[in-house]
């Protein structure tokens, strides 16, 4: 029966590749599942020729509970632990990383990353579907009852999404067909059984999916789902929708040192297909979350000002981390992160960013007019391909470029009268119900001219529309997707800086283009939302002829990413580059280690308690036959040929020349047979308990050494015991 749910389980829960993403929650699940199950039926094993009392029945079901709770818990947050067995910070660690899980589900879309947290959930959710199987197949011998766990487990994910692929989901059903078929029932009511049960696993199916934190189908539109904004792999195909969304929720809170409201940059779009902007594939990925790519094209004559910002994450989904551009280093980061150098994008590696609290240094460039102006219309020839437009693009796209741009000399004019144009003189206005296909929000061409027709859209159609006509123009360009700076709350932070708060409703898309010396730069120009950069205002070109001679006064300039930073760091926290907190770390897998030693040892001191129970029965007065049996099972123990049908005289046969205690073996023998036939009630004496000791002891001397370490941590007869039960 163990065995069968073994096999039902894991298979239950393997439809959820439809949902999840890679195969690691399904390897958790499956280890925990059976982990927990073994340890129910070892136990049952062990407790054969124990008692039927209440208390010893139950301790199958207390022991599977306690093989859950430390398998998860070295599974999740094994630095908590205390040589594996849980303490009260793992609990806390638990419920932290858990809460961590149902907003990371809540957040994504199907199929979803499989983050810790989310791993924790189902690691958890099948140690429960294991403790309750058993409860009800084995201890309350009601198997088909089963069903109402494994069927709806099974079932869940039609729900959420399209299933292309049903068979896991048969499989399943046949898994809990063999749990059926294992049990061996009498005739009567199994088939009423399997029926009641099949229908009331479905209702359960149905209000699962609408109770359970999962993530979301794609097709999903409207409002957007679940109290998180999503940000994926993608992040454009979400931003409208979290836009639409009727409740307006926080994605994070921040404090900067100069108390500035500032861009948070989640990442940058520059590849095109015929569907719209998407991030490029494969990343190219760099270093850690401690050192930021050094932005590209940018050089040491642009001023600018250090910055830092204390950033809490409240509930954004997703593994891109909002920072604004250009970042230096992130310091504070619980997930593992890295860097996408094309990009400049923070992403963590398998969980979410939600919840997550973080420093980030950064610069605050300050481009003059006339830096911009002077980068004329050079363009890198590593990037050239983000300056050039496709054949395929509607017309009306070049068309409308060059006649906004009519009479410019230089890039840097293009791009301010390409803004100016959108923002203002075209007459364009703001609406959050943009040109849709097939449920996402559009970002293709035939999606721009149709925007730039109807003039009407939201800051996706007007990046995606400036950033498409630069390239006809000969710019490279790229639109960058994350939030405006938000609203000031009024209050301060423990270091005196005010707090701003940014929402859904902050969520924003502009367009970034190249200038050579300066790099990639942002500008506005979706009308009514954000503010233009002072070099991107309409009047930074009447300032050129009139730019000063000297820097304006500004904050003194700070190393560019690659070089190292200034010294005095004093209130940055972990961002100082002086001496680091030494801290003594045990990796996970010591705990593990750990863990599998105790278990390894288990076997040698049940057995050990067993034989020290029997003995001590038999010194009180007990019976001569469990001296005998204890005897017997140390010999198969050692590996000796004993056998249960044999008579005590041909086993002592056995024994004698290898026990070199005849006179031991003799009497303890002959006591066996006197308390065979004498009358019921009779008690042995006292002197076969020293007789079973001497026996065990001469045959434990004369075992070679290899026989003895097999028979101390893998006793023979417990083996064949719990495999009995199990099978």
């Amino acid at each position: 029966m163990s065995s069968a749910l073994a096999l039902a389980i894991p298979l239950a829960f393997a439809s959820y590749n439809a949902v999840l993403r890679g195969n690691d929650w399904w390897l958790a699940i499956a280890l925990t599942s059976t982990i927990v199950l073994g340890a129910a039926a070892a136990t049952r094993g062990l407790l054969e020729t124990t008692p039927r009392v209440r208390l010893i029945r139950a301790l199958p079901t207390a022991a599977a509970a306690f093989a859950a709770l430390v398998t998860v818990s070295i599974g999740s947050v094994a630095g908590t632990t205390f040589f594996g067995l849980p303490t009260f910070d793992t609990f806390r660690a638990l419920f932290d990383l858990g809460a961590e899980g149902v907003g990371s589900l809540a957040a994504q879309e199907a199929p979803a990353l499989a983050d810790p947290g989310v791993i924790l959930l189902f690691s958890a959710g099948s140690a429960v579907a294991a403790l309750l199987c058993d409860l009800v197949a084995v201890a309350l011998r009601r198997p088909a009852l089963t069903g109402l766990l494994l069927v709806p487990v099974a079932v869940v994910p039609a729900f959420i999404v399209p299933l292309d692929d049903v068979s896991w989901v048969i499989v399943a059903a046949i898994s809990w067909l063999l749990v059926l078929a294992a049990s061996r029932p009498g005739r009567g009511r199994r088939g009423w059984d399997v029926v009641a049960v099949l229908a009331a696993s479905i209702a359960a199916a149905l209000v699962a999916a609408v109770v359970l934190p999962l993530p979301s189908a794609r097709e999903i539109t409207g409002s957007g789902p679940g109290n998180s904004i999503r940000s994926g792999v993608n992040p454009v195909v979400t931003l409208g929708e979290d836009l639409r969304r009727e409740e307006t929720i926080t994605a994070l809170r921040y404090s900067s040192r100069s108390g500035k409201g500032h861009y948070f940059r989640l990442t940058a779009l520059d590849s095109l297909t015929e569907d719209g902007w998407s991030v490029a594939d494969p990343p190219e990925l760099g270093d850690g979350p401690d050192e930021a790519p050094a932005p590209p094209g940018l050089s040491p004559d642009v001023l600018r000002e250090r910055e830092v910002t204390t950033v809490s994450v409240d509930s954004l989904g997703g593994g891109w981390v909002p920072v604004p551009y250009p970042a230096v280093s992130v310091d504070g980061l619980r997930a593992n992160a890295v860097w996408d150098t094309r990009a400049q994008a923070l992403r963590t590696e398998g969980r979410s960013v939600r919840g997550e609290q973080y420093e980030v240094e950064s610069m605050l460039l300050r481009p003059t007019p006339q830096q911009l102006q002077d980068a004329g219309t050079v363009v890198p020839e590593e990037i050239a391909a983000l300056a050039i437009p496709d054949a395929s693009w509607p017309s009306l796209i070049t068309e409308t470029a060059v006649s906004v741009t009519a009479g410019t000399a230089t890039n840097y004019e293009r791009a301010l009268a390409l803004q100016e144009f959108l923002r203002e003189e075209g007459d364009f206005e703001y609406s959050e119900f943009a040109p849709q296909r097939e449920g996402y929000d559009d970002t293709s061409a035939g999606a721009v001219a149709a925007f730039l027709e109807v003039r009407s859209g939201y800051c996706v159609q007007f990046a995606s529309a400036m950033a498409f006509m630069a390239r006809t123009l000969g710019i490279p360009s790229r639109i960058a997707l994350g939030f405006l700076p938000g609203e000031e709350t009024g209050q301060r932070v423990s270091d005196a800086s005010r707090q701003w708060v940014v929402t859904s409703d902050e969520l924003h898309a502009w367009p970034e283009l190249y200038f050579e010396g300066i790099g990639w730069v942002p500008f506005e120009p979706t009308t009514t939302r954000g503010e233009p950069a002072d070099y991107a205002e309409p009047a930074a070109l009447e300032e050129l002829d009139d730019a000063p001679d000297e820097a304006p006064d500004v904050a003194a300039p700070i190393p560019s990413a690659s070089a190292p930073a200034a010294p005095d760091r004093g209130d940055v926290g972990g961002l100082g580059a002086g001496p680091e907190e030494t801290r003594i770390s045990i990796p996970p897998v010591v705990y593990v280690l750990a863990a599998l030693l105790v278990l390894a040892l288990v076997p040698a001191i049940v057995r050990a308690l067993q034989r020290s129970r029997r003995l001590a029965r038999v010194r009180r007065g007990g019976s001569a036959a469990v001296a005998w049996r204890e005897v017997m099972e140390f010999s198969r123990d050692l590996g000796l040929e004993v056998a249960s049908t044999s008579t005590p005289r041909e086993n002592a046969a056995v024994l004698g020349s290898s026990a070199g205690a005849p006179r031991a073996l003799s009497a303890l023998l002959d006591a066996l047979e006197r308390e065979s036939y004498a009358p019921a009630g009779a008690r042995a004496e006292a002197s076969v308990s020293s007789e079973a000791q001497s026996v065990v002891s001469a045959l434990w001397r004369s075992a070679p050494p290899a026989q003895r370490l097999a028979a101390v941590l893998w006793p023979r007869t417990l083996v064949e015991r719990i495999i009995g039960a199990i099978s």
